[in-house]
């Protein structure tokens, strides 16, 4: 039999893009040199990346690191824009040699060498000219040793109020003894004492007033360094400056005069507004400091992000104005002028997709390709009651319909509606501290009604879900203490419904089972890019914990309640006469995006989903917690819900066939993408991963357990391309995948095995999978 020589491709590949990088020496100016590659020597390792960005003329972008496609795209497209003018398509124009430019980018390189401590450092460029009028540029960087801070810091204070508070909050400084020398870290202290100061009522504190005075003279590689803070010309002490007066204009315009009573509220904060209006107390309890305490910057920002995260405003400005009554008494009169939005907000969104089967359970020839259409329209209330309450109802659905012999036939259906309330105030807040109830940005209550069709069985689930987001710094929380949903399926199908009564398996049975889930749950996000997006950063996503049943198996255990589920070491408790599940669950999602030097990206990503079942249900645990992979965000060269448990094949399932689902899931994705255009991204992908079965669990499937010992050997390998059509607000994302390593396939046989890559076989293998935004 033929087979395909799989090993020749890579080198072939190699081949296409070494020919396609020919050439571009005929298109540079004559006596110029296109810069090839860029490389510092003998640099600190820790100032690479500052250094590399401060070169002027950097080699062009390479994709794989060999061909120079958007060059390639600049003298294309510069033809094509001569010919037609209304066509204005940009590459990247090509990065010549210069002498001027070599020679300041290495001044900066010293400039920045010197403001990080290493006062004697030298950087001397030198060119190398290559074949085909290529110019190699390497900085040759001889930085010497860093001056480091003297022990102890000199302080010329002439304010004695001001020096107890600098005193006070030394520990805090970035200027430690022993540590190296930095103008970072000198402009980070500078701006660290104003804001210290701010907070401590120098309302007119700014950076003019602080100097440093820096020796580098020593010759142990000292630096001397001294802090001296200076009084306002002609004063003998910076004035601390006390809150006076609030005006808060709730329904500022800029078109028209406000109009309206002035409330007060409290001591000298006043509302213009109607009285008795609930937006005006929720305002006043945001303000966080009042009239006669002293002027505090820290506290005034967090009343601003309690107002923004309201979500009642769409502009919020504030301004200070001294009080022109006594205008020496260093009294500040506060003025807020907010927009809000419009009253109402509404919502909707349609989806159309094809899929293989993808129910739960189905029977095996039953139905095959799936094509479906789904929606979803919602209204928000952003002010419910006028209570300053966020109301939002939505109402989705979806459709699936399968052709066999006979003509389209409904297969799936789905309908949900979901109301949702938004709270100003977190729940049961005289219970939570002020510095707690400060950085929980809203509380929310939720109730949900969901509705599930097919040929073979009815499930309707219903949710109440109370919830709190805590913010703090670049950390937020999601805590919900309360979770409560209420599942009923009812079988229907004639064959379906024979084939779970006479089966033995209890996790066929938990899944038809009407039950109870019962959860507390803690989520965590954090996210540390920067603003300008140029340096490495994480992304992780947290379910830190999901209890479920607890309060219900002790309920049961009181009450000595019956067990009703068919199987005592199933359910073992059943209060009230409901099934009622209990387990662990954690999700623990990690990213990191690392930009490189050319605007290209690398994305690695780690995943570790368990559930593990205890107590009242010891072997099980309810089918909507359980993990599956493949598909657009998993292991992309499997169809969604194709791939695992562990190395179960479903291709001898004479009966039925399982959902291939798992209690674990182990994933590991790495991404190495790069633009094309302004719309069009690229990216080549590795995924790696699988899902098993928690091995007491009662799900009886063969090969699908989960062993430490084993567990590594039943990683599935996919690769592939992928095209990312970005079109700033939402991004389209298609990517095809190869199945490169089967976990289920027989040993000696799990890398590229005949099933994909037998002759005739490999143009049916590439997985499609349609995405929208990215996959992590």
């Amino acid at each position: 039999m033929l087979k395909v020589n799989l090993k020749v491709l890579p080198l072939a590949f190699v081949v296409m893009l070494l020919a396609n990088s020919c050439g571009l020496h005929r298109k540079i100016p004559k006596d110029q040199y296109l810069v090839n590659k860029v490389k510092l020597k003998h640099e600190p390792k820790a100032l690479e990346s500052q250094l590399y960005n401060l070169v002027e003329e950097k080699p062009n972008r390479r994709i794989f690191g060999i061909t120079r496609f958007h060059l390639r795209r600049y003298y294309f497209t510069t033809k094509w824009n001569k010919r037609i003018k209304r066509v204005k398509i940009k590459g990247e124009p090509p990065s010549l040699y210069s002498e001027a430019a070599t020679k300041r980018s290495a001044q900066k390189m010293q400039m920045l060498l010197k403001n990080e401590g290493y006062f004697n450092a030298k950087v001397e460029p030198q060119v190398r000219y290559g074949w085909r009028r290529n110019a190699k540029v390497i900085y040759v960087v001889n930085a010497g040793k860093p001056y480091t801070i003297l022990n102890p810091l000199k302080f010329d204070i002439k304010d004695s109020t001001v020096s107890e508070l600098v005193a006070k909050d030394r520990v805090n400084s970035h200027l430690q003894p022993g540590t190296n020398f930095s103008s970072v870290q000198i402009s980070a202290e500078q701006t660290r004492l104003v804001a210290m100061l701010k907070n401590n009522g120098y309302f007119h504190f700014s950076q003019d007033f602080v100097h440093f005075d820096i020796d580098s003279t020593n010759k142990n590689h000292r630096t001397s360094v001294s802090v001296r803070i200076n009084n306002p010309k002609g004063q003998k002490e910076h004035p601390k400056v006390y809150f006076n007066t609030f005006w808060v204009n709730p329904n500022f315009s800029f078109k028209e005069k406000s109009k309206g009573d002035t409330v007060e509220m409290g001591n000298k904060f006043y509302v213009l507004g109607t009285e008795n209006n609930p937006i005006n107390n929720i305002i006043y309890s945001y303000v966080y400091v009042k009239s006669g305490q002293e002027y505090n910057a820290a506290t005034m920002q967090q009343s601003l992000k309690k107002l923004r995260a309201l979500q009642q405003f769409k502009y919020i400005d504030l301004k200070y104005g001294v009080d022109t009554i006594a205008p020496d008494s260093h009294l500040l009169n506060v003025y807020f002028n907010l927009i809000p939005y419009s009253r109402y907000r509404f919502n909707t969104q349609l989806e159309i997709n094809t899929s293989e089967e993808q129910d739960e359970i189905r029977l095996q020839s039953d139905y095959t390709r799936l094509y479906g259409l789904a929606g979803s329209m919602s209204i928000t209330d952003i002010n419910f009651l006028n209570s300053s309450i966020q109301a939002e109802l939505a109402l989705s659905g979806a459709a699936e319909i399968t052709q066999l012999l006979q003509p389209l036939n409904l297969y799936n259906g789905e309908l949900g509606i979901t109301n949702s309330f938004y709270f100003p105030k977190p729940f049961l807040n005289q219970l939570i501290p002020d510095h707690l109830e400060r950085n929980i940005n809203q509380s929310q209550l939720r109730w949900k009604v969901f509705r599930e069709t097919n040929p073979d069985y009815r499930r309707t689930t219903g949710t109440v879900n109370l919830g709190y987001a805590y913010k703090k710094g670049k950390f937020t929380h999601i805590v919900s203490p309360v979770e409560f949903s209420l599942v009923g399926a009812k079988l229907v199908g004639d064959t379906f419904k024979a084939t779970i009564e006479n089966s033995n398996n209890l996790y066929l049975k938990n899944l038809f089972d009407n039950h109870v889930i019962s959860a507390t749950r803690w989520m965590a996000y954090y996210n540390s890019k920067t603003i300008s997006g140029k340096r490495s950063y994480w992304d992780i996503q947290l379910t830190v914990f999901e209890l479920a049943g607890n309060t219900l198996y002790s309920l049961g255990a009181l009450t000595n309640a019956a067990a009703t589920g068919g199987d005592e070491q199933t359910f073992k408790y059943s209060p009230l006469g409901l099934n009622s599940f209990q387990y662990f669950k954690g999700d623990y999602d990690i990213r990191f995006h690392q930009p490189t030097f050319f605007g290209h990206e690398f994305v690695y990503r780690s995943y570790l989903g368990l559930v593990i079942p205890y107590g009242n249900t010891p072997n099980a645990i309810p089918f909507q917690k359980r993990y599956f992979s493949g598909g657009s965000n998993g292991i992309r060269g499997w169809a969604i819900r194709n791939l695992g448990p562990g190395t179960y094949d479903d291709a001898d399932e004479d009966e039925l066939i399982f959902l291939q689902s798992g209690d674990i899931k182990l994933e590991f994705n790495f991404e190495y993408r790069f633009e094309l255009s302004d719309v069009l991204n690229m990216a080549v992908f590795m995924d790696a991963g699988n899902v098993w079965n928690h091995p007491r669990n009662n799900v009886d499937v063969a090969g699908g357990d989960f062993a430490f010992n084993t567990f590594y050997k039943q990683l599935a390998v996919a690769g592939g391309v992928g095209t990312r059509f970005d079109f700033t607000y939402f991004v389209f994302r298609l990517d095809l995948g190869l199945p490169l390593r089967d976990p289920s396939a027989p040993d000696g046989e799990k890398w590229m095995p005949d099933k994909y890559y037998a002759p005739f076989k490999l143009f049916q293998t590439p997985q499609l999978n349609f995405g929208i935004g990215y996959p992590f």
